[in-house]
């Protein structure tokens, strides 16, 4: 097993023990939680045995954010939030040793956070970043362009 599996299993350990299911492993290793229908993508270095956590928020941000990025840093003192184009993300590193405890407290603040994506999209003039299954239709790709991360291939 290699550092980043270690890392993975850890952050799927930690994931487990709050929300009660486990998470998705993607293409890039990168380990996807679900909250309701917003995904929160962990990503392990293994470098540094550092994770970074990223929640997708809202797209299609039309309205200063300076007042609500404010608020959010205010609520979510643990979170950096960020606007990255027309997205605002949620950001948090948490830094070796990395501890399932740790990580569970992480993975514990996300529904809070994720409970407010409706009412910032609306405070923003965009739309929540919210996966839903579409039958028969394709599904728009919220991730065209990239997740924000600056490291991936998503979208």
């Amino acid at each position: 097993m290699t550092v980043a599996d270690d890392l993975r299993e850890v952050i799927a350990t930690a994931s487990i023990g709050v929300l009660d299911e486990p998470p998705e492993i993607d293409e890039d290793g990168d380990v996807l939680i679900w909250v309701g229908d917003v995904p929160t993508c962990a990503s392990p270095d293994a470098e540094t045995s550092r994770v970074v956590f990223t929640t997708y928020l809202v797209e299609g941000v039309t309205e200063p954010a300076d007042a609500v990025l404010a608020d959010l840093h205010r609520d979510f003192p643990g979170f950096a939030f960020v606007v990255d184009g027309d997205r605002l993300l949620a950001e948090r590193q948490v830094d070796a040793p990395l501890e399932v405890s740790l990580l569970e407290q992480v993975v514990g603040d996300l529904p809070a956070l994720v409970a407010q994506v409706q009412t910032l999209a609306t405070r923003l003039g965009g739309a929540a970043c919210v996966f839903e299954e579409e039958t028969g239709v394709d599904a728009p790709n919220l991730l065209a362009g990239g997740c924000g991360c600056g490291e991936c291939t998503c979208g």
